[in-house]
């Protein structure tokens, strides 16, 4: 009976001693991309929600100019942090839907690299003796 490994991670798969390491289902650089990206996505959907709090937090902590600001102006900035947050937010979600797939997807993308020759020997003689369920145009 081979040793078993059991590594207690989530996503985690279990090695045997007497086998190569399987490969991981969702890698641990896939899942840090995905919590940084979901972060910065919920930062600045907060941002682009209520723009006014935000200026004034920032105005409150860096103006140098403590007088009363423009009212033009700072509708101006809300305006602009508002299209531009909205923007900059979608852009964070589609690159963590990207990354979120790429690391679901690694395990089965990555398969196919990690065969040894006589694997792939054994694939190819298994793809040219059955046939392909479509029909080929020569």
């Amino acid at each position: 009976m081979p040793f078993l490994l059991v590594i207690p991670q989530p996503f985690s798969s279990v090695l045997t001693a007497q086998t190569t390491a399987e490969v991981v289902r969702f890698p641990l650089g896939y899942q840090i991309a995905c919590l940084l990206l979901t972060a910065l996505f919920l930062l600045t959907f907060a941002i682009s929600r209520d723009p006014r709090s935000w200026r004034r937090l920032y105005q409150g902590k860096f103006s140098r100019n403590k007088n009363q600001p423009s009212v033009n102006r700072n509708k101006r900035i809300d305006e602009q942090l508002k299209q531009y947050g909205m923007i900059i937010a979608m852009i964070f979600l589609v690159a963590d839907v990207t990354c979120f797939v790429m690391g679901v997807t690694y395990r089965y993308r990555m398969k196919d690299d990690q065969l040894t020759e006589e694997e792939r020997i054994e694939r190819s003689i298994i793809e040219q003796s059955s046939p392909s369920p479509f029909p080929t145009i020569r």
